[in-house]
Order: C-alpha cells, then sequence, then structure tokens
C-alpha cells in the first residue's frame, strides 16, 4: 500500500465508522421515540380504566391480603383487622379483614381493578406494540425527510450563488 491510498484507506474507514455510529443514533431515537409513545399511550389508557380511589383501595386491598396470609400463622382469621382511612365516609375506620376484602370486591372499586386487568392481560401489551410500530415508521419517515432536507440545502446554496 503506498502513501496515497494509504490516506484513501484512513478516510473511508473513518466516514464507514462515523456512518455506522449515525446508524447506531438514528436507531436508537427511533426506539426511544416508539417506547415514549407506547408508555404515552399505556399511561392514557390506565387513565381512562381507573380512578385514584381505585387504585388507593387496591393498595390496601394487596396489604390486607398480605396481612391475612403471614397473620393466619400466628392469629384466627376473625382476630385480624384493618385501619384505614375511608374516603367514602372520610374519616378513619377499624375492619375485619376479610369484611374489607368483601366490601373491596363487591364494590365500583374492586370492579374497575378487575377492568384494569383484564385490560392488561388481554389488550395492553397489542395496544402498546401497535403504537411503538406507528411510532417507529413515523420517526423514520421524519427522520428520512428531515435527511433529504439537509442535503438538498448545499445543492440551493450553490444555485443560489
Amino acid at each position: 500500500m503506498n502513501f496515497q491510498n494509504q490516506g484513501n484507506f484512513t478516510r473511508g474507514s473513518q466516514l464507514f465508522a462515523h456512518k455506522l455510529r449515525m446508524f447506531g443514533q438514528g436507531s436508537t431515537n427511533v426506539f426511544i421515540i416508539g417506547l415514549g409513545l407506547s408508555i404515552f399511550w399505556i399511561i392514557c389508557r390506565l387513565y381512562q380504566k381507573v380512578f385514584l380511589s381505585s387504585l388507593y383501595y387496591f393498595a390496601i386491598e394487596r396489604y390486607v391480603q398480605l396481612k391475612l396470609a403471614i397473620g393466619e400463622h400466628f392469629y384466627d382469621i376473625d382476630q385480624i383487622g384493618i385501619k384505614f382511612y375511608s374516603l367514602r365516609f372520610k374519616k378513619w375506620m377499624h375492619l375485619n379483614a376479610q369484611d374489607f376484602l368483601h366490601e373491596f370486591y363487591t364494590s365500583q372499586h374492586g370492579f374497575k381493578i378487575h377492568q384494569l386487568w383484564e385490560f392488561l392481560i388481554n389488550s395492553a401489551l397489542l395496544e402498546g406494540l401497535i403504537v411503538f410500530a406507528i411510532g417507529v415508521i413515523i420517526s423514520i419517515v421524519f427522520f428520512t425527510a428531515q435527511g433529504k432536507k439537509r442535503l438538498l440545502r448545499p445543492k440551493l446554496e450553490v444555485l443560489i450563488l
């Protein structure tokens, strides 16, 4: 390899490495846009499906389930109680743990949480994948259009001058 060819080789390898790095950055940007849109879509759909009060009572229900699972080894189940702030009565209440579970599952909060689980199991993943694919396609088209605009600009400047 003579001296002139070595310079061509170096420039060529630098250009190739630069294109690989830029392809990696573009792919990362496309992935982040698709993932961000999917997360935003799922959060909006969750907001449609459930109220914050339902999530509050669901957190208490999970705590009651844990308390029953541990407490049944030490106490009779009828002796296990729960103290919580009732949003409906706007005061602190003390209930038997089993009574709380019964009220939770027969109320609208239990129904909303059940609907949420059905949504997550049945259609949330599919919706997220569809929104991800749409976001990826739109971002690829956008980045390609931006790249073409950038390539045309120097040619237009030469024609104007």
